[in-house]
């Protein structure tokens, strides 16, 4: 678990509260006093689109106050931080860029109320845990890995309660609840605290994503004679591979998990933990999250904010598709670089970037590149000054506009699938999801041999009236961007939390 280590943990614990004991503080609301204060936690440079999205929300309305939170150091931090002075919204790094503790505390001593939400006392603690006899089978390494995750793990809980009931936050937003991050123990302290908390997902799922990464991994491991009482205890947390039996967490974490209150109903994919709200884009992604166990009664359909903003490029698709000067029009967006850790046929980075873009080019078609945010300026210096056309709009503007959309494995497939457009899904670094498998709006190749061979088919104008016809067709499941989801996403946490 991607967490600070339990000594800064119980440092920073120890720091606040106690700065916060018995102090006066201002309520730093805005002059129209916003009924609501949205939390939206940061994990991964993903997530922060939706963050500004609400931010500008948030200004434009006036409708609520919003913190945006990261545990970590993000790679774009300073980007943020201007973006947290122009739009008015309080932004936290627990981490600074050299991973010691940041001033948490100068940050959010102007938004601290003096009336700290009540606890509802349904708070895990050492008294109330419950301990399988599974714990007592564990070797003393195991047994003390248990106890100091277990500690960590309470403490950190007790670290959010305290932030969630001085800033008297209403609701706790994040991306998606994952057990390798601390999300399982805001949704808790949100609990505690009678707070709202939700999930607004965006990512793709796909269950043998973990369990490719974690096949090989002797952490994860479980020792041949705790197999039996594994299954037995936490049969959901347990898969089979080659030669034995692996644990979502190492053992002592995923049995911690359990023990604390913070189990999953899938720990092998995201968003089936204790979340109030899970909302979700479209149609197959609710019934994407059923068939994997996610529980119905948390799931909701409210859209997505970032689709938001290809409804207005939908409506104006006419008049901004004339300055493509009837040309075919082209969309890549280019997967980061994972050329150290995925196998692959190339060697290098540039190659990946190469293998996508050569071809393609054509005369008659031109092609625009979207550039994952993980990506360096170098990179992208390096393809304009090979003469591509690489956009600076966010992807979610320009995707409306193309006739083909070309990714790698990429959460975005969905977004053009929404909006009616043909997919080339390039699994360029073999992963081998299927999530889009039954889909004829999406062809999925994996090599470059296969790509090029993809890319002739496509130039055929039949084939392309095909794929137009699939993709209009199976828009709908997808979502089609309409407009509003921010407003349904607000209306729902006002309805839950009865606020």
């Amino acid at each position: 678990m991607r967490l600070c280590c339990p000594q800064l943990q119980r440092m920073r614990l120890h720091v606040l509260t106690t700065a916060m004991a018995g102090k006066t503080c201002r309520r730093a609301r805005s002059p129209r006093t916003p009924q609501l204060r949205l939390m939206y936690i940061i994990y991964e440079a993903a997530n922060i689109p939706l963050g500004l999205k609400l931010a500008e929300e948030a200004k434009s309305t006036g409708s609520f106050d919003l913190v945006l939170w990261t545990p970590y150091h993000l790679p774009n931090h300073d980007y943020v931080s201007q973006c947290s002075s122009d739009l008015g919204f309080l932004y936290v790094n627990e981490v600074t860029a050299s991973g010691g503790l940041a001033n948490i505390h100068g940050r959010i001593s102007s938004w601290l109320t003096a009336t700290p939400r009540a606890p509802a006392d349904v708070f895990c603690s050492r008294k109330t845990l419950t301990r399988p006899q599974l714990v007592d089978k564990l070797d003393q390494e195991f047994k003390s890995q248990f106890e100091q995750f277990v500690d960590h793990a309470l403490r950190r809980t007790s670290f959010c309660d305290v932030i969630i009931a001085r800033l008297n936050i209403d609701a706790v937003l994040m991306a998606e609840d994952n057990p390798e991050r601390d999300s399982a123990m805001w949704i808790a302290a949100a609990r505690n605290r009678n707070c709202v908390s939700m999930v607004v997902s965006y990512g793709d799922l796909d269950p043998t994503e973990t369990l490719s990464a974690y096949a090989t991994s002797e952490r994860h491991r479980t020792p041949n004679h705790l197999v039996a009482d594994t299954y037995r205890v936490m049969p959901h947390w347990c898969a089979e591979i080659d030669g034995g039996t692996i644990t979502r967490l190492p053992l002592p974490q995923s049995l911690a998990m359990i023990c604390i209150g913070c189990d999953y109903r899938n720990p092998w994919i995201v968003n089936t933990g204790s979340a109030d709200i899970v909302g979700v884009e479209s149609q197959a992604l609710l019934e994407r999250h059923v068939s994997l166990g996610a529980d119905r009664r948390r799931l909701h359909l409210v859209g997505h904010p970032i689709k938001d903003t290809m409804a207005d490029t939908v409506v104006n698709r006419a008049q901004l598709r004339s300055t493509v000067e009837e040309r075919e029009l082209i969309i890549v967006a280019i997967p980061p670089d994972q050329t150290g850790h995925r196998g692959t046929e190339f060697g290098s980075y540039e190659s990946v970037q190469d293998a996508f873009l050569l071809p393609l080019m054509q005369e008659g078609t031109r092609v625009i590149v979207s550039l994952h945010p993980n990506c360096s300026e170098a990179h992208r210096s390096r393809l304009q000054a090979l003469g591509y056309t690489v956009s600076d709009e966010p992807l979610a503007k320009i995707l409306p506009l193309a006739d083909l959309f070309v990714a790698s494995v990429s959460s975005t497939i969905k977004w053009a699938l929404s909006c009616g457009i043909p997919v080339l899904n390039y699994d360029i670094y073999d992963y081998g999801y299927d999530t889009y498998d039954g889909s004829a709006a999406v062809q999925t190749v994996s090599s470059l041999h296969a790509y090029r061979e993809a890319i002739s088919r496509w130039r055929d104008p039949a084939e392309q009236r095909r794929r137009k016809t699939a993709a209009t067709a199976d828009s709908a499941r997808w979502g089609p961007p309409e407009g509003g989801s921010m407003q349904r996403i607000i209306s729902l946490i006002r309805a839950y939390g009865s606020l």
